[in-house]
């Protein structure tokens, strides 16, 4: 009789193995690697990027001027980013897209350039986004207004705008949401989801002074938290 012998492999395709995966481009992921939700048109998402730790900073008006030319030539009717403010390291972006493939394939396509314009404009070489960038899809009235408000204060939130008026290194000066300050007229693009077009609103405008909100009152604000036992499970909040 013919006995079948079993052979022991040292690595096997498939299933968890310990060390694989992506590695980070520097010491720690920059964004933690969470599954990117999936949404519909009717939903903005608030995008975060940051920039190499070598990297000059956003905020000047060169890297401004970059910036605001990709954004008006990358919005079309599948993808439009309305909001928005640069700081040192990072970027923030309040993004409507026609579904997660759109905001992945066009944004990577987004950053791309941008590093290859901002690089060139710097005489730099090297990756200037290192990792990959964080979605977070904005579900209520709620989510959608404490978002506004985090990303046209973050300024004020590093220190970085002092002004008695919206950051000039934001979309604030081109904002409607304003209850004491009257807006520019804008070339960026309108919002056409009504959570971001009006639905905030029924909550109230708010000031051009107002500070965001912590990262604890954020998770709380907008993200509904799994619960196990009774004990709620708190999610590392990637937002700075």
């Amino acid at each position: 009789m013919t006995r079948q012998l079993s052979l022991k492999f040292g690595n096997r395709h498939g299933g968890r193995r310990r060390g694989a995966g992506r590695k980070p481009a520097g010491a720690e992921a920059g964004v933690a690697h969470r599954s990117r939700a999936e949404f519909v048109k009717r939903r903005p998402v608030l995008v975060t990027q940051r920039i190499a730790a070598d990297a000059p900073s956003l905020r000047r008006f060169d890297a401004l001027a970059v910036f605001r030319k990709l954004v008006l030539r990358l919005s079309d009717e599948k993808l439009a980013v309305v909001h928005w403010v640069l700081i040192s390291n990072h970027l923030h972006m309040v993004v409507e897209a026609e579904d997660s493939v759109v905001l992945a394939r066009k944004l990577g396509g987004f950053f791309g350039q941008l590093a290859k314009e901002l690089n060139q404009l710097w005489k730099r070489k090297g990756r200037l986004f290192p990792d990959r960038f964080d979605a977070r899809v904005l579900t209520s009235p709620t989510a959608v207004r404490t978002a506004l408000v985090y990303v046209l204060g973050n300024g004020r939130k590093h220190g970085a705008w002092r002004g008695r008026g919206p950051d000039n290194l934001s979309s604030g000066s081109e904002f409607d949401g304003w209850l004491d300050w009257v807006p520019q007229s804008s070339k960026l693009p309108k919002a056409k989801t009504w959570l971001l077009r009006e639905g905030w609103m029924k909550l109230g405008k708010f000031s051009v002074l107002s500070a965001p909100k912590s990262e604890d009152e954020w998770e709380r604000g907008t993200v509904r938290t799994p619960r196990r036992k009774g004990r709620s499970i708190k999610r590392r909040a990637v937002l700075a």
